[in-house]
């Protein structure tokens, strides 16, 4: 009757160099007394390219002893990374979820679910040491809350402006044509004023900040989260949320809705460009008509939306940052991740603002 094989429970941070040699060590000493080896994998261990390289060595060092070396629990997103390489066979479990769509599909929906609860709890941890910090219960800091200001503004001010001016230019000339064949050139200042306070200013500097401002805040906590360093924040007895978290958050909501205010300012001088030299209107009909066509409620609906986008692109960014583990490469794909889920986001914010003050009365 064939001998058991021992059971070797694989280190939580077997990407890291030291979680690699620990497994590497303890398999080795059981292939060493010829006994076959079942490495068993936390589903939240991240493998890495040292895991894998370990993973490697133990499945080399059992074929030069005769023994067998499986792998078991191992998740699908484990199983993405060890693709391609030589590694232990899979054994119990893996082969299931590996054979069968319905428990992949499970496997997704469980790990969709507990991102979701862990960015809702950013959320709430973000809120709570926001009030406090507004009510003078903990210490500003303010520098860096400077820093992450002028990061978003100042540098960011360059690109939002000149796409705001281009998209007011194309929407203008667009509707240019239109709008002459019924002699109703004075309207293009409605339709500039509209689309740029109400949406267009909003939607564009929010999504240039995800891309910009966003990934990099992602790329920023997932490298600090790579080399253990908000781990080490948290051995001082210091919050990451409150020290890393909410400098970011106060300065997108006070950065996002001021580029929002130059991106309006921008688009609609983009149409007055087309107006005045497309259309030969007077400069003072078109800013008469744009002051009837826009009022204070416009203009706060924009800025609101701004807020909702900026509190939108720093929780997502933050949670993918804070959420890293694993190596390097791992660093890239959370600032991937950051932007696309915050584009997705924003876009539904956005449509179910708009739906919510379409239908209500």
């Amino acid at each position: 009757m064939a001998e058991a094989a021992v059971v070797v429970e694989a280190p939580r941070e077997l990407h890291t160099f030291d979680g690699a040699s620990e497994l590497l060590r303890r398999g080795c000493a059981e292939i060493e007394h010829g006994r076959s080896v079942a490495v068993v994998l936390d589903r939240e261990s991240i493998i890495g390219s040292s895991g894998a390289a370990a993973l490697l060595s133990l499945r080399r060092a059992a074929d030069e002893a005769g023994v067998e070396c499986t792998l078991r629990t191992i998740s699908p997103a484990q199983h993405r990374e060890l693709s391609g390489l030589p590694a232990p066979q899979l054994h119990g479990h893996a082969q299931e979820r590996g054979s069968s769509i319905y428990m992949y599909l499970g496997s997704v929906a469980e790990d969709v679910g507990e991102q979701a609860l862990d960015y809702l709890s950013l959320i709430a941890d973000t809120i709570y040491w926001s009030a406090r910090r507004v009510m003078g219960r903990v210490p500003w800091r303010r520098g860096q809350f400077v820093r992450e200001a002028l990061a978003i503004g100042n540098e960011g001010l360059p690109i939002v402006a000149v796409v705001a001016l281009l998209v007011g230019l194309v929407t203008a000339f667009q509707a240019a044509d239109q709008l002459r064949q019924f002699g109703a050139n004075i309207f293009i200042a409605n339709l500039v004023g509209l689309s740029v306070v109400r949406e267009m200013g909003p939607l564009i500097t929010a999504i240039l900040i995800a891309g910009r401002s966003g990934s990099a805040m992602a790329a920023e906590l997932g490298t600090m989260a790579v080399q253990e360093e908000i781990d080490g924040l948290r051995v001082m007895g210091i919050d990451p949320i409150p020290y890393l978290v909410v400098p970011k958050a106060f300065a997108t909501i006070v950065g996002v809705p001021a580029l929002t205010m130059l991106a309006n300012f921008f688009g609609v001088l983009g149409g007055f460009v087309i107006a005045v030299l497309y259309l030969d209107l007077a400069p003072d009909a078109f800013i008469t008509q744009f002051l009837s066509a826009i009022g204070p409620g416009d203009v706060m609906t924009g800025m609101f939306k701004s807020v909702l986008f900026s509190i939108v692109i720093v929780t997502v960014a933050c949670h993918f940052g804070l959420r890293l583990r694993g190596g390097a490469e791992d660093v890239g794909r959370a600032a991937t991740n950051a932007v696309v889920t915050a584009l997705f986001l924003i876009i539904l914010v956005d449509g179910v603002y708009v739906t919510i003050i379409t239908v209500m009365p």
